[in-house]
């Protein structure tokens, strides 16, 4: 009778609702159906993270918890970001200020109590394993999809997109779309797996996000399985970054978290390390091509632009959403060609496009502060902290619900892990 009670309560409301939620929080993350679909996608999102706050709070009310760590990030968190945005707003050309609203304050704000709650309980995992569960499958459809695509089997459906110049993104069964056409990776010609999303580079991402749950939130011990579908998915999206923090996380999980000594391992470290270091140039190697045009220099001229953005105003930034301040320092070749191609003055760099947009002062409050906060829980979470911030810059992330939800669960892992043991707890 006790285990049919337990059974029931696991698979309660609350279980279906973490599941929707992290649905809709991968489904966000640039897929074609946000793309198409965003406001009814935020909208649903957001009911369900005020349900899940809710809960939480009526939960840790009903058991007395003591929730003074809560309200002590609540004290730092909520000033600063009100303070902050205000200055962007009033004393800078923002634009679209409802999103970073949205993403700075209202988000963090309302996820808190929900991963408080799940971080005592020491429960968080399970929420995660969800997102990851949700990766996992559409990584599965679309190593389907794919193979399809490689075997030229007729495509049967059609979505529209308003990313990129192609308008019309043919798939199979409303499941899998080919956003990208094929492209020489490594020295093969290969169609980019994109999935459900507008670009290979922003599935890479998803799929990243997907690996290191696996290899450090999750408290089982990670399948090996799970872990090649990850890799190999990745791959598939012919994505340099991600198969060089798919390899560098592997690394890091195999040398640094799962080793008893690292001094004792250190000759084994050092060769891995060098091997990794290669690895690493000679991806780099094969991905630079000299043409102005091509993925690299586009790259490299956003890295360009995107400083000279920022070094006009260090501090603050040029205003929220002020793309018009990086365009201004991009290769003119690119604004040109602009023309009939517009996604080629669209903006790489996550890193660049947050010190453009916000300056120091932006990047330090939401992103550099919870990264560190994660570095110093544990060797695990120190993992998803630095690849999650590499990841962001390389990529443009900055106000994704996901990387918010990772954010915010680094603040709320920190004060729970400083607060263990003290008369607050």
């Amino acid at each position: 009778m006790t285990m049919k009670m337990g059974k029931k309560n696991e698979h309660g409301l609350g279980y279906y609702l973490e599941y929707l939620f992290a649905l809709f929080t991968v489904l966000q993350a640039n897929t074609l159906y946000y793309n198409n679909w965003g406001r009814q996608v935020t909208t649903f999102w957001l009911i369900l993270c005020l349900s899940l706050m809710f809960g939480s709070l009526y939960n840790l009310y009903r058991k007395s918890v003591n929730i003074y760590p809560l309200m002590c990030l609540y004290v730092y968190y909520v000033p600063a970001s009100i303070m902050l945005l205000a200055i962007l707003f009033v004393f800078k050309d923002s634009i679209n200020k409802q999103k970073y609203i949205m993403a700075f304050f209202i988000i963090p704000t309302c996820l808190f109590p929900f991963l408080y709650e799940r971080c005592l309980k020491e429960k968080e995992y399970y929420f995660f394993n969800k997102i990851k569960n949700i990766i996992l499958i559409l990584a599965s459809i679309s190593l389907a999809g794919w193979t399809l695509s490689i075997f030229k089997v007729p495509t049967n459906s059609f979505i529209s997109s308003s990313w990129g110049s192609t308008p019309t993104l043919p798939g199979y069964f409303h499941i899998h779309f080919i956003a990208q056409g094929s492209t020489a990776f490594l020295g093969i010609n290969i169609i980019r797996n994109t999935g459900i999303f507008v670009e290979a580079p922003m599935f890479s991402y998803v799929l990243c996000l997907g690996l290191l749950i696996e290899l450090f939130i999750n408290k089982n011990r990670s399948s090996k399985f799970i872990i090649l579908i990850f890799v190999f998915t990745i791959f598939t999206t012919a994505s340099t970054t991600g198969v060089v923090i798919a390899a560098a996380s592997l690394f890091y999980y195999k040398f640094i978290v799962k080793s008893s000594s690292v001094l004792f391992n250190l000759p084994i470290i050092s060769l891995g390390l060098l091997l990794l270091i290669i690895f690493i140039k000679f991806m780099v190697y094969h991905k630079f091509n000299p043409n102005w045009a091509s993925s690299s220099s586009l790259r490299m001229n956003d890295y360009y632009a995107g400083y000279k953005a920022w070094s006009q105003h260090i501090l603050l930034g040029n205003g929220l959403d002020n793309n018009q301040s990086i365009i201004n320092f991009m290769d003119p070749r690119r604004i040109v060609a602009s023309v009939d191609s517009p996604g080629i003055i669209g903006f790489s760099n996550g890193i660049m496009q947050v010190l453009a947009f916000g300056g120091v002062a932006l990047l330090t409050n939401f992103y550099i502060i919870p990264t560190i906060m994660g570095v110093l829980s544990s060797k695990k979470i120190a993992g998803v902290s630095l690849f999650c911030f590499i990841l962001f810059c390389t990529t443009i992330v900055s106000t994704l619900f996901i990387y918010i939800t990772i954010l915010s669960f680094f603040l709320i892992n920190f004060i729970i892990s400083r607060s263990k043991g003290s008369k607050y707890i």
